[in-house]
């Protein structure tokens, strides 16, 4: 899930596919355990990311992720019964995780100069309430 509405840069909440990544790691030596901390994993990641959204405008593109040891599923409260998303459940239940990354900085450099996502449109809905009534 990515998530960015009114903040200067996207998060990306990634779960990891665990057959994939626990492939990667015995084939480069890493440690079992919780992969999700792991400096090297996290680049694996990064890199991923950075080569599938090369073509995304920056304001579109994450910014900065989460890895996450759990998926998303109807059990925990995640998903629907029809497989939808429940964003509210996963803003509220890593709203830490996401603050944390927010306040981090993103991970390709400063955000200083950068537009924050949907600044348009605050200017427009500050310009709509400052403007005079139109008369007809």
């Amino acid at each position: 899930m990515v998530h960015g509405a009114n903040k200067p840069f996207n998060v990306a909440l990634i779960v990891p596919d665990a057959e994939a990544v626990g492939r990667w790691v015995r084939e480069n030596g890493v440690r079992a355990g919780d992969v999700t901390n792991d400096e090297r994993v996290r680049e694996l990641i990064a890199s991923e990311i950075k080569k599938h959204s090369g073509s995304f405008k920056e304001l579109r593109a994450a910014g900065k992720f989460v890895l996450l040891s759990e998926d998303f599923t109807t059990d925990n409260g995640m998903l629907t019964p029809t497989l939808k998303l429940k964003r509210r459940s996963v803003l509220a239940r890593y709203e830490k995780e996401l603050r944390s990354a927010l306040l981090a900085g993103r991970n390709d450099g400063p955000t200083e100069g950068l537009p924050a996502a949907g600044a348009r449109e605050h200017r427009v809905a500050r310009a709509q309430r400052s403007a005079p009534p139109v008369s007809r």
